[in-house]
């Protein structure tokens, strides 16, 4: 809830892999299977004051050597997730998610498939003040490795025909604000590939500090999406 003043507390040290090292009785699960499993996240808007919803479904995957006992990490310092899901229900997703357990480090990758731009809004629409008028995204593709502080990688965002609309707050309700949609578009690359050529983003993100782990994965991602569509 964003209405809410965050906790702004520095979160160093505090990734998933790293708290799993504080857990006081020697832990070892060498093999972990998730079978039709679902996450969901809601977050309330400040601005929007609408609740927005990313979820992930159908969640098939392993997650190997969960440990915090010091010589089995000796052995094997990696703790391995690998997930098969439908990202919002409508797209295949894959993601591999390398975490150190000696050290904040991590390497994790990813895949999404084909869908129709539009299953973005539930998220984008309450979140970023602004809806996907049409669109397909035919591919998105990522990799990263970051450490306590950053994250650095890239990603590329393959689409066609995107136009957006952009909201605004009247009152109550939430309206489309013509003349900034319209500058919106302008300001927009509409497809990836274009003109024959391909574009793939460097993802460079430093991390704030009294945010969560998954929130730098997602604005690595996010902050080459964004440049990959914007012209500037």
């Amino acid at each position: 809830d964003k209405t809410i003043a965050d906790d702004m507390s520095n979160k160093v040290g505090k990734y998933p892999h790293q708290m799993l090292q504080t857990i006081q009785f020697p832990l070892s699960i060498k093999r972990l299977n998730v079978k039709n499993g679902m996450v969901v996240y809601s977050e309330k808007s400040i601005v929007s004051g609408q609740t927005g919803t990313l979820f992930f479904k159908d969640v098939h995957g392993t997650v190997l050597n969960i440990t915090n006992i010091k010589d089995l990490i000796s052995s094997n310092p990696l703790l391995v997730l690998d997930v098969n899901t439908s990202f919002m229900g409508v797209s295949p997703l894959h993601t591999v998610w390398k975490l150190s357990l000696n050290s904040g480090n991590f390497d994790v990758s990813g895949s999404a498939g084909s869908f129709n731009a539009e299953a973005l809004n539930p998220v984008i629409g309450p979140l970023s003040m602004a809806s996907v008028k049409s669109g397909t995204i035919d591919k998105l593709t990522f990799s990263m490795t970051g450490n306590d502080l950053q994250a650095n990688g890239h990603a590329t965002l393959l689409y066609n025909d995107l136009k957006v609309e952009l909201l605004k707050k009247d009152s109550n309700d939430v309206k489309k604000n013509g003349f900034k949609s319209l500058l919106a578009n302008a300001l927009m690359r509409s497809s990836n590939p274009a003109n024959g050529v391909t574009r793939t983003e460097e993802i460079s993100y430093e991390r704030d500090k009294t945010k969560s782990f998954f929130h730098l994965l997602w604005q690595g991602v996010f902050s080459a999406v964004k440049k990959t569509v914007l012209k500037m």
